[in-house]
């Protein structure tokens, strides 16, 4: 899901509220009742599937390598995001100690997913409607989906139907209507700041500096042209932009990543039932 997702409109979700709320519904319309462990359990195993999708770079990287002729072998590819998923979860113990107990960060997603999990063992009727009610939005949006292969007006609606020059000049600049299930579900779970901001950005790059470079003459090529049109002209700043925030955002935290590791280190020569622990990595032990 999330890697079509991902190429689709480029960014995925983890999965671990559905995995939740579906896993709780199921189980109890089957007579059984998963236990709060076992719940999150069951998140965090759609989370771990759902973001490997990203992580491993299947939507950004990987795609972008096989476009400019890296042909991957696909025993290469298991390999390599088993490596990052080892990776993941090297770094996400000794972290975990520090930003949940020590920093006390609250996790916007893992956080509602806990109070969801708390809310449906408190009211089970409830879970199992809300799981009924995912199940019934799933299949309306596999039908629409399924009528868009056959009809693909349905979802992006062509500019010329509506017979104005203001939309048909938008839609040479990427700006398209689109009306499909997908991107209404994930406006209404990134809310409206992140979207508000997706908007503005498309705007201010689409709308006022690509048409800009053109009348200057800096992007003379077609609009969505890579080598001499807008679109190349737009993507280097905005991937210089992205890395900076990233890089900056990374440097001011040094702190953190400092004590993590310092704390991690001094674990190891604790002692454990009397016995001083043999081998250091027993520290990043949850």
């Amino acid at each position: 899901m999330n890697i079509y997702m991902g190429l689709k409109i480029g960014w995925s979700f983890g999965g671990s509220l559905i995995a939740a709320i579906l896993g709780f519904g199921l189980f109890m319309a089957i007579g059984r009742s998963l236990s709060v462990l076992e719940c999150n359990i069951t998140q965090t195993s759609g989370s771990a599937a759902g973001t490997m999708a990203s992580a491993a770079g299947l939507l950004a990287a990987i795609p972008a390598m096989q476009l400019l002729g890296f042909e991957i072998p696909l025993p290469g590819l298991f390999v390599w995001s088993l490596s990052v998923a080892y990776l993941g979860v090297f770094f996400a113990v000794p972290l975990r100690r520090q930003m949940i107990e020590v920093d006390n960060l609250r996790f916007p997603t893992g956080t509602a997913t806990a109070e969801t999990i708390l809310a449906m063992f408190a009211k089970a009727r409830e879970a199992v409607d809300k799981a009924r009610a995912l199940l019934w939005a799933g299949a309306g949006a596999g039908a629409f989906t399924l009528a868009t292969y056959f009809f693909p007006a349905l979802e992006m609606p062509p500019a010329e139907l509506f017979g104005s020059a203001a939309l048909a000049l938008a839609a040479a600049w990427g700006f398209r209507l689109y009306v499909g299930p997908m991107l209404f579900g994930a406006g209404i779970l990134i809310g409206p700041r992140v979207g508000a901001s997706l908007a503005l950005g498309a705007v201010a790059a689409w709308g006022i500096i690509g048409p800009w470079a053109q009348a200057n003459g800096w992007a003379t090529g077609e609009v969505m042209s890579y080598t001499d049109g807008p679109r190349g002209w737009l993507l280097w700043p905005g991937v210089a932009i992205m890395v900076s925030e990233a890089l900056v955002a990374l440097a001011l935290s040094w702190r953190t990543f400092v004590r993590t590791f310092r704390r991690a280190a001094g674990l190891g020569g604790e002692r454990a039932g009397g016995n001083r622990i043999p081998n250091p990595w027993s520290a990043l032990a949850p």
